[in-house]
């Protein structure tokens, strides 16, 4: 290969790898439609690029550069895990279509085994990063849930009975009340004073 196409593969894969981070850190788009995008993008970062096809495996869901992506088992298939807080997630292959691999002991230049393993450390990221969001989504949710279950402002009490009002202008007893708008529980005991009133001992006479 000469200097000039060595030059033209380099950039190659930096447009590429540029294509591809700009569609990881910008993108809204759900992961699957994400995860598509960038598989029809690998195989232009690739030195055969008509006969690369690319297939992202995260789960049991594929999303390939063609509609005939599977490998066989002669194939000479380059693959880079996606590993996200130190768990395997799933893969990146690439492979050549049939008679497109060069006569060399490996068919993938070394520069495309980093350009892969840069790939699979984005998608890696923003599968970490929607992770991230879904579960401080959830805990968004939950703190919100809690809030409604905390007493706030004014609360109408009958002076007399000690009944409270609802929103709805029901009365309820507090007991009642403070059950349905908190997560209180009540538990029924004798405090002193009443105790003394209630049950006096014979010392008390």
């Amino acid at each position: 290969m000469t200097h000039a196409q060595q030059l033209h593969e380099r950039t190659k894969e930096l447009n590429c790898l540029y294509r591809i981070s700009q569609a990881v850190s910008a993108s809204s788009q759900g992961l699957d439609a994400v995860f598509q995008d960038v598989a029809r993008t690998i195989p232009h970062g690739w030195q055969f690029p008509e006969s690369t096809m690319a297939c992202i495996v995260v789960g049991e869901r594929e999303h390939c550069s063609h509609e005939v992506c599977s490998t066989r088992p002669t194939d000479a298939v380059l693959r880079e895990q996606l590993v996200v807080c130190g768990e395997r997630v799933g893969e990146i292959l690439v492979r050549y279509a049939a008679g497109a691999e060069s006569s060399a002991t490996s068919p993938f230049l070394p520069e495309e085994a980093f350009l892969l393993r840069a790939i699979a450390s984005l998608l890696a990221q923003l599968v970490e990063r929607r992770q991230l969001e879904s579960e401080l989504a959830l805990l968004a949710g939950a703190k919100q849930e809690l809030a409604q279950h905390v007493l706030t402002g004014f609360i109408p009490i009958c002076a007399s009975c000690k009944n409270i009002r609802d929103e709805h202008g029901v009365w309820s007893q507090m007991e009642l009340y403070i059950q349905k708008h908190t997560r209180a529980t009540f538990s029924h005991t004798i405090c002193p004073p009443c105790k003394h009133v209630l049950y006096p001992s014979p010392a008390d006479d």
